[in-house]
């Protein structure tokens, strides 16, 4: 994979000019390329497979090392810290822990996995497979691979901090620390840096507001804990509050899906029976999600939403790409995004062919532009930018599906359900109230990416990928560990 024709990085590997490789790293956008012949991707496929038969027949009896027991869970806890609140020091801290996972891998990873595990690590491997099996059929730029290559950074992290304890009071902690630097993020964000829909170091309000959401129910779930241990449980209900005040100040819409399944889980058996909430509890909540929610900046745009929205299709109007918070070019883009996937079922069109694919549809006159632009005096012609250079379905299902086919949107769902069932299947299996929390926690986390994927193309954002992948990895090895200590 090393080296496209623009990057001779193995000419200069094999001539050890040291000059030129730093000089290409230095200059060249990317020094990749994917395996896009069949003899190189049946060469990457071989080393995928060797590397799978290690996993599941190298065995180690060595002790864990002080180095990866002390330094592994502070790095997991950083990066929670700083993923909305940097710019890169999460970057670098998934750096390490990568980096120290694959070492670990090789030296002092037990590997001894249930069936279960296999078949969560093979989830994993799955979807990272995807957009390869997709580039020996659509030529595809490296860039476009990126973010998939995530999911398997992350399984010899879950190979090391399955073996690694973690503390439930040091890890709640840090959960609700999180969120009250989040909320306070949030707040300097709208004050000193005049945000109207808060981002903050992200690339989208939404992806702030996504990760925000779930750290204020994480926080909300975390109070058992606190209850259970007899500590002020203050701590808890304000972080829970300052997250999602910083969710509300992102304006986000589709993440009010997860609000309304929260609320509904909160009423089923498992989440009744460790939270021990009464019916006024679960109405007293609903309220004060109700009040947040009406003094939200997502109420007026809602408002908006519908206003144009309605107008557009009851009336005929005619849409203009300004108006404020529309979702007529969503609809546009889902309708064009439901075109391709009927005429490209089996195969899809490849993850770099999305945009062209969507100019078609409109030059075809199958959907109407996402966009118009205009030129700034009246004597000047109209600039077209229809598809507003739009590569992703802002929908994961519909996007994953045009992109790679029918066999991504079930590798998608097999990854989805499979990490469902194993929160659900660990939860039901603990006898511990901490390790129960944890398996909420993933829980919640699975219904959350369920709901935010309706809206939001998270394969398409490197924050969104790393932090859903990271957590639910995290959650994993640590569910997996106390299970096993017990």
């Amino acid at each position: 994979m090393i080296g496209p024709p623009n990057a001779p990085l193995k000419q200069m590997l094999l001539l050890f000019d040291i000059n030129g490789i730093l000089n290409i790293f230095s200059t060249t956008d990317t020094f990749y390329k994917a395996p896009n012949t069949f003899l190189r991707f049946l060469v990457f496929i071989t080393s995928i497979i060797a590397f799978v038969i290690m996993l599941f027949n190298k065995k180690c009896n060595k002790n864990t090392p002080n180095f990866f027991v002390y330094s592994m869970p502070y790095a997991i806890y950083l990066f929670f810290i700083t993923i909305l609140t940097t710019n890169e020091i999460y970057n670098f801290i998934a750096i390490f822990i990568v980096l120290a996972s694959f070492y670990f891998l090789i030296f002092y990873s037990k590997n001894n996995l249930s069936s279960i595990e296999i078949l969560i690590v093979l989830s994993y491997l799955s979807v990272f497979l995807i957009p390869f099996f997709s580039s020996l059929i659509h030529e595809t730029s490296f860039s476009e691979i990126d973010n998939y290559t995530r999911f398997f950074l992350v399984i010899p992290v879950y190979l090391t901090l399955r073996e690694i304890e973690f503390s439930s009071n040091n890890f709640f902690n840090t959960i609700n620390i999180t969120s009250i630097i989040i909320g306070i993020f949030a707040l300097y964000c709208m004050l000193i840096l005049n945000e109207t829909r808060v981002r903050g170091f992200t690339s989208t309000a939404l992806i702030f507001g996504n990760i925000s959401l779930l750290f204020s129910l994480f926080s909300f779930l975390s109070i058992r804990h606190y209850l259970n241990n007899n500590k002020n449980i203050i701590f808890p209900i304000v972080a829970s509050g300052a997250s999602f005040f910083a969710w509300g100040s992102t304006g986000s819409r589709g993440s009010m899906i997860l609000i309304i399944v929260f609320i509904i889980l909160l009423m089923t058996k498992p989440f009744k029976n460790l939270l021990n909430l009464s019916m006024k509890s679960t109405l007293a909540i609903t309220l004060v999600a109700f009040i947040v929610f009406i003094n939200s900046f997502a109420l007026t745009r809602y408002i908006n939403a519908y206003e144009s929205t309605y107008n557009y299709i009851a009336e005929d109007s005619k849409f203009h790409w300004m108006h404020s918070d529309s979702i007529v070019p969503r609809l546009s883009l889902w309708e064009g995004s439901k075109n391709i996937i009927s005429d490209n079922t089996l195969l899809g069109v490849g993850l770099d062919n999305f945009n062209a694919e969507l100019e078609k549809q409109i030059s075809e006159k199958k959907i109407k532009p996402i966009r118009y632009d205009y030129g700034s005096g009246p004597s000047q012609k109209r600039v077209s930018n229809l598809t507003a250079g739009l590569n992703h379905a802002h929908n994961q299902y519909l996007d994953i599906f045009v992109k790679t086919g029918i066999f991504g949107f079930l590798v998608l769902i097999f990854f989805i359900t499979m990490n469902l069932y194993f929160f659900y299947d660990r939860y039901r299996i603990s006898k511990e109230d901490d390790t129960k929390i944890f398996s909420l926690f993933g829980i919640v986390s699975m219904f959350g990416y369920i709901s935010y994927m309706l809206t939001h193309s998270i394969l398409s954002h490197q924050q969104s990928t790393l932090f859903m992948t990271l957590l639910l990895i995290t959650l994993s090895a640590i569910i997996t560990k106390k299970l096993e200590n017990k």
